[in-house]
């Protein structure tokens, strides 16, 4: 048998305000916090752990990284999540998957 990957464990999300996006995670989206410690919050992802961490600002580097959750209904969870106050960049796209 030959090794490869196949299920993630960790997604880790370097944030500039981590107390800020522990918050937004938590209240805004609903997720699940596990436990924080200084410069860190790591979340359940129905299995998959989250961690967002601090990062120290270094000059021409940026950090960024997205995710992406299944929901049943897109356009109903985009609804709640605005009536929560999360705004968003566009609207939903529905791929073919």
């Amino acid at each position: 048998m030959e090794f490869g990957l196949s299920t993630i464990g960790q997604i880790a999300i370097t944030v500039s305000q981590v107390g800020q996006a522990i918050a937004f995670y938590r209240d805004k989206l609903g997720m699940k916090l596990l436990f924080q410690i200084p410069n860190m919050g790591f979340f359940d992802c129905g299995g998959i752990r989250l961690m967002l961490t601090d990062f120290e600002e270094t000059p021409g580097e940026t950090h960024s990284s997205i995710r992406y959750f299944k929901v049943a209904d897109i356009h109903q969870a985009q609804q709640e999540f605005t009536a929560r106050g999360v705004t968003f960049e566009g609207e939903p796209a529905i791929g073919d998957s």
